[in-house]
């Protein structure tokens, strides 16, 4: 008996036919969806619970800022002052309505920034000082509330502090770049034109003539004059010490207590617990806090409008003349 086994290797199969094909996909699609309703009901339809988890988060954002009627009963006001100071006018805005609101008995300014414009700083303080002649105003200073942000500061009747609160850094600062050498080697040439010797000082397409250094140092001098002035008036302290203060060094909160920049070492709390002591209003209430009515798309725009701009500006400040009260 022959027990080898017999070669299959020049076997033919019938090839498939379309009906096969078409049945053999039928079942694969049958399983298949046999398959998917055994996975859970997120697996199968993750993409539409996110759409409606957005939905939702766009629902109460909106319900969280359908309203923004101040209170008729007595509340205390939260301003905050945080980052670069460039443009206040929506913290402006947002303080000529609770100067006008009879349920505000008071405000707490609480700033977190190293400084910005010169000029925003200035009129801003001047806003706070006029507020302060009708409701209280009470500072308390976050981690940093140097040059402009100490300026500011300066509008409270109280000033809080840490311990350890970066502040000070009275002065002016002006930075600008030279590209004389950079055009000479792009091989662009430039030409300007002035009425007065003077118009040009600090144009980054030149070096500065002496005359110009002597002109520009005269008109820093002037804004921290001013600086200066606020200083002295607000705190109550002889010009001269805090002319000696404005070299632009920065002190922490308890050299600035030593030095009678502020009134008190503490936090937010305590600076809380002191207006409510001044308004009669209970600590432990809402506090009225500046209301946030942009879209979250609106947000998300000026947010990324605001990085692209201070990228622009970092490069720009740098080249073009600009005055700043801020800590370097």
């Amino acid at each position: 008996m022959d027990n080898t086994t017999p070669d299959t290797g020049n076997l033919k199969t019938s090839p498939e036919t379309e009906e096969c094909r078409q049945c053999r996909v039928i079942l694969a699609a049958f399983v298949k969806s046999l398959q998917e309703k055994k996975k859970p009901f997120w697996r199968r339809h993750w993409l539409l619970l996110i759409v409606l988890a957005l939905i939702a988060a766009g629902g109460f954002a909106l319900a969280g800022a359908g309203s923004d009627a101040l209170p008729d009963d007595p509340h205390v006001a939260l301003l905050e002052i945080k980052g670069e100071i460039k443009d206040l006018s929506k913290q402006t805005a947002w303080l000529h309505r609770l100067r006008h609101a009879d349920g505000i008995k008071g405000l707490l300014v609480r700033v977190d920034s190293p400084g910005g414009s010169a000029a925003v700083s200035e009129v801003f303080y001047e806003e706070l000082l006029e507020f302060g002649k009708e409701k209280p105003v009470v500072v308390s200073m976050g981690s940093m509330a140097a040059s402009g942000g100490l300026m500011i500061s300066m509008a409270g009747e109280r000033i809080f502090a840490g311990g350890g609160t970066v502040t000070g850094s009275i002065g002016v600062i002006m930075q600008s770049l030279h590209n004389e050498k950079l055009l000479d080697t792009l091989g662009i040439g430039y030409l300007l034109y002035t009425t007065g010797s003077d118009k040009a000082a600090g144009n980054p397409m030149r070096a500065p003539t002496d005359a110009e250094k002597e002109y520009l140092q005269k008109f820093m001098a002037e804004i921290c004059d001013q600086f200066v002035g606020i200083v002295a008036e607000r705190r109550h302290l002889d010009r001269k010490t805090v002319e000696a203060m404005a070299t632009g060094a920065a002190f922490t909160g308890r050299q600035a207590l030593q030095l009678g920049l502020i009134d008190e070492i503490g936090g937010f709390e305590k600076a809380l617990g002191y207006l409510s002591e001044k308004t009669g209003v209970p600590a432990d209430a809402d506090i009225v806090k500046m209301p946030r009515q942009d879209s979250w798309k609106e947000q998300f725009t000026d947010a990324l409008g605001s990085t692209l701009a201070g990228a622009v500006e970092k490069l720009t400040s740098r080249s073009a003349p600009s005055f700043r009260y801020q800590l370097y």
